[in-house]
């Protein structure tokens, strides 16, 4: 699990959606970076909540199962400088709207 310093409000989400199905978390560690996350995984050591985009990561050892019931959605929130007029900036914007209307669009 992250820490809560790291991430105190995914942290928040993942032991209320816990408590919601009726059991409280037990977690042995906390890593503050996906790729230790992994690893620990990948070493036998544990679960972990991932979105599910991950899936096609394909990492060695590591299975990926979704969840049942589904766990609620998580808002997010993207931050740039208006006044950035860098093309990457642009073309990461215009897909994050897309991505987001298509959401909004099969809720």
């Amino acid at each position: 699990m992250y820490g809560r310093d790291a991430n105190a409000e995914f942290h928040h989400f993942v032991a209320k959606a816990c408590r919601k199905e009726g059991f409280n978390l037990k977690i042995a560690y906390f890593q503050d970076d996906l790729y230790s996350v992994w690893a620990l995984i990948g070493a036998g050591l544990g679960v972990a909540l991932a979105p599910g985009s991950l899936q096609e990561l394909r990492l060695p050892g590591i299975v990926f199962r979704k969840c049942e019931p589904a766990l609620p959605v998580m808002e997010m929130g993207l931050a740039y400088m208006r006044t950035d007029k860098v093309s990457v900036v642009s073309q990461f914007l215009e897909v994050a709207r897309k991505v987001a209307r298509a959401y909004q669009n099969a809720s």
